[in-house]
């Protein structure tokens, strides 16, 4: 498999994690449960394309993909991370982490001060909520 297709179905595989878990979201908002977001990311239009589109980067680097709050105040922070193989590697490859250190940083910033913070792992058909600090030591 190229490396090409191989992104398109990382991505797609994502898309479809992201998909489920913003469901469950949508179940603990009903239930009162939770509020839950997806973070958006900010870009910036680089040009215009001639059938009415826009050609975009990102302005930042990425952060972490949902935030919210639980019944009862509490903060949550959510990184979901998805793969189609048998196992998630904490490092992809060659050292890359599969958390960017800037959510990383924000998952370590908001534990400190009291949030839930939980990294989210679809691995085929199983799902597992990982809290930070454990996803850290490892």
């Amino acid at each position: 498999m190229t490396a090409k297709a191989q992104g398109r179905r990382a991505r797609a595989n994502g898309d479809t994690a992201e998909a489920l878990f913003h469901a469950a979201c949508e179940a603990y908002a009903v239930h009162g449960m939770a509020s839950v977001f997806k973070r958006p990311t900010d870009y910036r239009v680089v040009r215009r394309l001639i059938k009415g589109g826009f050609a975009c980067v990102p302005v930042t680097a990425g952060g972490c993909d949902y935030a919210g709050v639980m019944r009862g105040g509490r903060a949550l922070l959510v990184e979901v991370k998805s793969s189609t193989s048998a196992r998630m590697p904490i490092f992809a490859r060659a050292g890359v982490a599969m958390i960017k250190p800037q959510q990383a940083s924000q998952l370590s910033e908001w534990h400190d001060r009291g949030a839930l913070c939980l990294v989210v792992v679809k691995v085929q058909d199983d799902w597992w909520a990982i809290h930070w600090p454990e996803w850290e030591k490892a």
